[in-house]
């Protein structure tokens, strides 16, 4: 057990010590040499460490989690990077993408004839398109059809006579497969289509992500 003489010359020494480091700078300037080598693990809390003290070069890469941080402590982000995808799909692919065609003019008279329209990806289009037509005496009957040999989706549009012009409308949802290349096929009395730069026949297929059925109309 120390006597009292001995305790009061350890708080002296204590004492002495402490003025040296504040007041000598050549003591001052080795303890601020003590690196993190030197000390050992465990000896210093956060209490410890001077608000400020600490920049983000002193912490091991790694060494804070998420447990370590108080949430009231992080401020708002400004401005959230860019995400490569959502959910799994490229930004490209919730982009509003349509494909528009323009048909090339058909100056013989014809019965029947198709159009075909490649370069579309797989998916759900809502197709519309338009035929300028040069008619015989009777109806011309226009239908879209999303593959060779497949029947048409949705119901056919048909361009009566008008003198002798007349103009095929239509619209309607197409499913593509992959590799699958669809058609808009009129058939009719013999017929011509305006077509090209200077016509106004043209196909436009607008891809859209998902169908959701109405209710029924009253």
């Amino acid at each position: 057990m120390r006597t009292r003489p001995a305790r009061i010359a350890a708080a002296l020494l204590a004492l002495t010590l402490g003025f040296l480091v504040v007041t000598n700078p050549l003591v001052g300037e080795a303890a601020g040499r003590i690196t993190g080598k030197q000390i050992k693990n465990g000896t210093i809390t956060g209490k410890d460490v001077k608000n400020g003290g600490l920049a983000g070069a002193d912490l091991r890469d790694d060494s804070v989690t998420g447990a370590d941080v108080a949430e009231s402590s992080l401020g708002v982000v400004p401005r959230a990077g860019d995400a490569n995808t959502l959910a799994g799909r490229a930004a490209s692919a919730y982009g509003t993408a349509a494909t528009a065609y323009t048909l090339p003019s058909v100056n013989s008279p014809t019965t029947d004839r198709t159009f075909t329209f490649t370069g579309l990806g797989a998916g759900t289009y809502l197709v519309s398109y338009s035929v300028d037509l040069l008619l015989g005496s009777g109806a011309v009957r226009c239908i879209v059809v999303p593959a060779a040999g497949a029947p048409g989706v949705f119901a056919p549009s048909y361009a009566l006579s008008m003198g002798v012009y007349g103009t095929a409308v239509g619209s309607g949802l197409v499913s593509v497969a992959a590799g699958a290349v669809p058609r808009l096929r009129c058939t009719g009395d013999a017929f011509s289509v305006f077509g090209g730069t200077g016509g106004g026949s043209a196909v436009t297929f607008l891809r859209v992500d998902s169908v959701t059925p109405g209710p029924p109309v009253g």
